[in-house]
């Protein structure tokens, strides 16, 4: 699905799928992560492949991360796989990412989405829609929901709660997921996201991510040493 600024909905969806995230070095706490911690996300899909347009035989998170690493895309991972490698168990089937805004970038992702061989995701053809993309038309985009060769890309312009990527920028942290460098969104901001954007969905996910919250902020306080 397509949205042009003005006139589309905002947040990120999810589907559903299977994510274990295996974490490394700093325990359960994936907020206290750096660029040089491993975060190991393994997904099973049993969505079957398409045999038409854009072949997709699996839900291959690492791999559309590193062809948007490649094309040096700056964007923040949001979403359902950004609460996964959270803490979060809530199963995701997509990659859910918002972008920064300006033209070199905008023309950068239009790259990366050639690569990709991203389509616009409709309901009853498994192989999407072809659409034209360049950096004036992304420019213009508040939602796209895209179906590529490695999964489903949602890509949020304008996301609920969070008032620009600036700020979803500054909240977030660096991991390394499977050897690809990936700025994922603070826990924080994923929240007030989905609060925001107030789906049926959301709101079940957020007793979880509450509870993760509550966790974390406790680990965060310094403790008393006197």
């Amino acid at each position: 699905m397509l949205h042009r600024s003005g006139k589309g909905s905002r947040g990120a969806g999810t589907r559903s799928a299977r994510c274990r995230v295996a974490r490394d070095n700093f325990g359960d706490d994936c907020r206290s992560a750096t660029g040089s911690a491993e975060v190991v996300c393994e997904v099973r899909s049993s969505r079957p492949g398409r045999s038409r347009g854009c072949s997709v035989t699996g839900f291959d998170p690492d791999v559309l991360l590193e062809v948007l690493h490649r094309h040096d895309v700056q964007y923040v991972l949001i979403g359902g796989l950004a609460a996964a490698l959270r803490g979060s168990a809530t199963p995701t089937f997509d990659v859910d990412i918002t972008p920064a805004t300006g033209t070199g970038n905008y023309a950068r992702l239009s790259a990366a989405l050639t690569d990709l061989d991203a389509r616009i995701r409709v309901d009853g053809i498994p192989e999407g829609l072809p659409f034209s993309h360049d950096a004036a038309s992304l420019a213009q985009m508040t939602t796209l929901n895209l179906v590529t060769r490695f999964g489903d890309l949602d890509i949020v312009f304008d996301p609920a709660g969070i008032g620009d990527y600036s700020q979803w920028e500054a909240g977030a942290a660096s991991i390394t997921v499977l050897g690809v460098p990936v700025r994922v969104a603070s826990l924080d901001d994923i929240i007030r996201s989905k609060e925001a954007a107030g789906r049926d969905k959301d709101r079940l996910q957020l007793p979880m991510l509450r509870a993760l919250q509550r966790r974390q902020h406790r680990l965060d306080k310094p403790t008393d040493s006197t």
